[in-house]
């Protein structure tokens, strides 16, 4: 099976799992984007022949954000004893998202799950903090 099999044989299960149509995957595409609530996309992609990825981009954090609350949101990147820690990042546009890389060979269905919750729980939570801030 190859890494773009294994990939999409992952996602399917998911996606089943929580009771969303995955769309039509084609076969040379190692990127899927779901839109979701409001504007907030979920990307699950390919990240090469050992891993895959599931990803939420926050798009850019409102001016008002003060440093205080910049300091809370960067503490979700230090090491911790969860075994599916989100990682909050910045791109080159200074777009704000969450991460969670997975291994290709070795993820159930489970994990995906529960990495697919910790993603959406904590994401959940930075952008409810951003509008009660």
């Amino acid at each position: 099976m190859t890494a773009l099999d294994r990939f999409h044989l992952l996602v399917d299960e998911m996606l089943a799992t929580l009771g969303i149509a995955p769309p039509p995957l084609d076969n040379s595409n190692g990127l899927l984007r779901l839109h979701r609530q409001g504007n907030v996309d979920l990307l699950l992609g390919l990240g090469g022949e050992d891993f895959w990825y599931l990803l939420i981009d926050l798009g850019q954090p409102p001016p008002e954000l003060r440093y205080r609350e910049w300091h809370e949101i960067a503490r979700r990147n230090a090491i911790s004893d969860e075994p599916l820690q989100p990682v909050l990042a910045l791109d080159r546009h200074d777009n704000t998202y969450l991460w969670i890389k997975l291994p290709l060979v070795g993820c159930s269905t489970a994990m995906s799950l529960a990495a697919f919750h910790a993603l959406i729980g904590c994401g959940h939570e930075i952008l409810y903090s951003r509008h009660t801030a």
